[in-house]
C-alpha cells in the first residue's frame, strides 16, 4: 500500500465511523428497521412478509443461512440434522440472492416439510445492480444478518453442522455480555499493518488486542443485531468493496482470504463487544490414508465457547457434502451402455464410498471411513490424532448418511422429479450407493 492508498483510506474510514455511523444505536436501528420495512412493501414480488411481521416470540431468535442452487441440497442436509437430530424447531430463515417463483417454490417445499422456516430473498430489499456487484457468495452474509427479522442470529453457511442444541448457545453467559461470538480459523491473523494505522486502531491503543487474536472462521456467526448494527453496517460495506479492496488487506493472500476478518475488525473500530475464542486450537476432522499415512482434512469442528471440552459445530467445507462426484454425474447423465457398465463399477470400487472423491484420487482409498481422526492442528506431523468418538460422541458420519437416505426416500420422494438440484439423485445407483456406505459404518464401528 502506497501513501496515496492509505490517505484515501484514511478518509473513507473518517466519514464512515464520524458521520455515517456516529448516530445513537437505538434511533440507527429504528431508522434502518423502518427503512427495510417500506422498501421492502414498495419492491416485494411475494407480498408484506417483512422483518417486522410475525409472532415476537418467533422473531427472538433463530438460525440463517444463505443459500440457493447447488447449495440447497447441502442446507437441507444441515436443516435435517437440526430437526431430526437435534429434535429442535428454532426458528430458521433462508435468504436468496433473487426472487424467482422456482426458489420460491423449492424454499417453500422445504418449509412444508421442517416447518418454521422462513423464505427471503436480497433482490427484494436491494437493487439487482447491487446484488450483481456480489461475485463471491460469502459476500451476502454481512447483508443477511442485517435483512434477518430475528433480533439474534446464528448464521450458518450451508456445508455447517450445528450439533449440539442451539439454546446453549443463545442463552450463554458470553453471548449476553458480548452479542458477538466468532471462531478461530488454525492460522494467525495476517491483516496488513496499514489497515491499523488509516482506521486510528493504533492511535486508540488496540492494534495489540487485536494482532494476538487468531484468524476468523466464518461459518459460523452469532450475534445480536440490535447491539451491534454499526458492526453489521460497516462489515457490509466491507464486504460490498472486499474482493477489490479490502479483502487483501486483511489477508493479504493467506488462507481464507474472504469475509472471515470484517465483523471482527468491524466491532473493534465501532467499539462493539466481540468474543473470539482464542488459546484453544481448532481441531481439523478427516482420515489417515493407509498407504501413505498422510492425513487427508474434511471438516472442522468448533467448540462451544461456554464449554471448551464441547464442540458445536462440525464445518465440512472441503470436499462438500454431495453424493455424486463429477464423473459420477456424467456417468448418470450419459446414454453409453459401456458408462452404464462402468457407473455400476463403481459400487464395487471402495474409493467410491466417500462424499466426493476429489482428493488424491491415484490413491488406493480402501474401506475409510471419512471422518475419522479429529486432529488439534492442521499440517502438523507432531498433532495428536483423536477417535471422532472421542471428539463428538456420536457418530455423525453415519448420522449423515442415514439423513441422505431419509431426505431422498423419505421427506423429498414426492419431490425429487421436481427440483433440478435432486433429479440428479433421483436413481437406484445412488440408493444403492447409499444403502452401501450404510452397511458399511453399521459394520465398521470404532
Amino acid at each position: 500500500m502506497n501513501q496515496n492508498q492509505i490517505d484515501e483510506l484514511t478518509k473513507i474510514n473518517k466519514y464512515l465511523i464520524n458521520d455515517f455511523l456516529n448516530n445513537d444505536k437505538d434511533e440507527l436501528i429504528n431508522e434502518f428497521n423502518q427503512f427495510i420495512k417500506e422498501y421492502y412493501i414498495t419492491k416485494s414480488n411475494t407480498g408484506a412478509n417483512d422483518l417486522s411481521k410475525g409472532d415476537d416470540d418467533d422473531d427472538e431468535y433463530g438460525i440463517v443461512y444463505v443459500t440457493g442452487d447447488k447449495y440447497y441440497w447441502l442446507t437441507i442436509l444441515s436443516i435435517k440434522y437440526i430437526r431430526h437430530n437435534l429434535k429442535d424447531n428454532i426458528p430458521i430463515e433462508l435468504f436468496m440472492p433473487y426472487y424467482d417463483i422456482k426458489d420460491e417454490l423449492i424454499c417453500n417445499t422445504i418449509n412444508s416439510i421442517y416447518g418454521n422456516i422462513k423464505c427471503s430473498f436480497f433482490s427484494n430489499y436491494i437493487s439487482k445492480t447491487m446484488i450483481d456487484n456480489f461475485d463471491k457468495g460469502y459476500q451476502y452474509k454481512s447483508l443477511a444478518l442485517l435483512l434477518t427479522r430475528f433480533k439474534n442470529s446464528l448464521y450458518l453457511d450451508s456445508d455447517n453442522f450445528l450439533i449440539i442444541k442451539p439454546k446453549k448457545l443463545f442463552n450463554s453467559e458470553i453471548f449476553n455480555r458480548n452479542g458477538l461470538i466468532l471462531w478461530p480459523d488454525f492460522w494467525k491473523r495476517s491483516t496488513h499493518p496499514n489497515f491499523y494505522k488509516f482506521t486510528n486502531l493504533i492511535k486508540n491503543n488496540k492494534k495489540n488486542s487485536i494482532i494476538d487474536y487468531p484468524s476468523v472462521e466464518s461459518g459460523q456467526i452469532l450475534i445480536n443485531k440490535s447491539n451491534h448494527i454499526k458492526t453489521l453496517i460497516l462489515s457490509y460495506y466491507y464486504n460490498f468493496y472486499g474482493p477489490s479492496h479490502y479483502y487483501p488487506i486483511f489477508n493479504q493472500g493467506f488462507p481464507g482470504e474472504g469475509d472471515k476478518e470484517t465483523l471482527f475488525l468491524s466491532s473493534k473500530i465501532i467499539d462493539e463487544n466481540v468474543y473470539l475464542i482464542k488459546n484453544s486450537r481448532t481441531k481439523i476432522l478427516g482420515y489417515q490414508e493407509q498407504i501413505t499415512n498422510k492425513f487427508f482434512g474434511q471438516c472442522i469442528l468448533q467448540k462451544n465457547p461456554e464449554n471448551l471440552n464441547e464442540f458445536a459445530f462440525l464445518h465440512c467445507n472441503y470436499p462438500k457434502l454431495f453424493l455424486l462426484n463429477d464423473n459420477e454425474i456424467n456417468l448418470i447423465n450419459s446414454n453409453n451402455k459401456n458408462d452404464k457398465i462402468e457407473l455400476n463399477n463403481n459400487l464395487n470400487d471402495d474409493k467410491n464410498l466417500n462424499f466426493k472423491n476429489e482428493i488424491n484420487n491415484s490413491l488406493n482409498r480402501r474401506n475409510l471411513r471419512i471422518f475419522r481422526n479429529a486432529k488439534s492442528e492442521i499440517n502438523s506431523e507432531n498433532s495428536n490424532s483423536k477417535n471422532i468418538n472421542q471428539s463428538i460422541d456420536i457418530d455423525i458420519e453415519l448420522k449423515i448418511w442415514e439423513n441422505f437416505k431419509l431426505i431422498l426416500n423419505e421427506d423429498f420422494v414426492n419431490y425429487k422429479d421436481n427440483f433440478q438440484f435432486l433429479k440428479i439423485y433421483n436413481n437406484d445407483y445412488v440408493n444403492k450407493k447409499i444403502d452401501k456406505k450404510i452397511n458399511f459404518l453399521l459394520s465398521n464401528k470404532y
